[in-house]
């Protein structure tokens, strides 16, 4: 049965090539199955981490929450604490989308905690990161911007350019938000020499597009 297994699981990723999404889901779920029935908590993780892929791909959110619950179970019992961490990751990123801002800030935070403990400084970055950007998408500024500025200075010591940009950005934004143009500015003007380090060609053309606006306008003259 096992070898069925590995087959199932062979035909879903071919179908997923081919854009057969439910063929594949169908091969993952079955053999997901399989690998429960045999006690294979780490195959049938891989599985079910194959499905989640594809319900994100087609955008159908709910299933692939299920999936992650699920997913985390199985993390618990092999003791995969960093899996477990990235399954939160996974999780905020999908409700974060459907505005279920507590739900996602709840895995965020999560996954944070976990990240912490393992000590792993950039994923704790990411994850002030993600948090800010909720609160910011959820207008509570201050609150993004006091996870903004947790998330900078990690990036920055571990001198990871685009990560410290991404902040920059992200604080400008805020500033754009509530009317500051020309704080907005000296913030894209700061992260536009480090997307251009970090050679992260698209963000660095977003943010000179960005500071040719707030040229432009006459209210980037405006004091704070």
């Amino acid at each position: 049965m096992l070898k069925k297994a590995g087959g199932l699981t062979t035909r879903g990723r071919s179908s997923v090539k081919a854009g057969r999404y439910r063929e594949a889901l169908d091969a993952f779920d079955r053999a997901a199955s399989i690998y429960a029935e045999h006690a294979e908590p780490l195959k049938q993780a891989t599985v079910l981490q194959e499905m989640a892929d594809v319900y994100r791909l087609t955008e159908d959110n709910g299933p692939a929450l299920e999936i992650y619950a699920r997913l985390m179970g199985l993390f618990d019992k092999l003791e995969d604490h960093e899996a477990k961490a990235r399954t939160h990751n996974n999780s905020g990123l999908l409700l974060a989308r459907q505005s279920s801002y507590e739900d996602a800030l709840t895995h965020f935070r999560e996954a944070l905690r976990i990240f912490d403990e393992l000590g792993k400084p950039l994923h704790v970055a990411e994850q002030w990161g993600n948090i800010g950007s909720v609160y910011r998408d959820s207008d509570k500024c201050d609150l993004a911007m006091d996870s903004y500025n947790h998330a900078f200075p990690i990036f920055r010591k571990l001198k990871k350019n685009e990560g410290v940009a991404d902040q920059y950005t992200n604080i400008a934004y805020i500033h754009v938000m509530e009317n500051r143009f020309t704080e907005a500015l000296n913030w894209y003007q700061k992260a536009l020499p480090l997307y251009e380090k970090a050679g992260a060609r698209k963000k660095a053309e977003i943010t000179r597009q960005n500071i040719a606006k707030l040229q432009g306008d006459p209210e980037t003259d405006e004091g704070s």
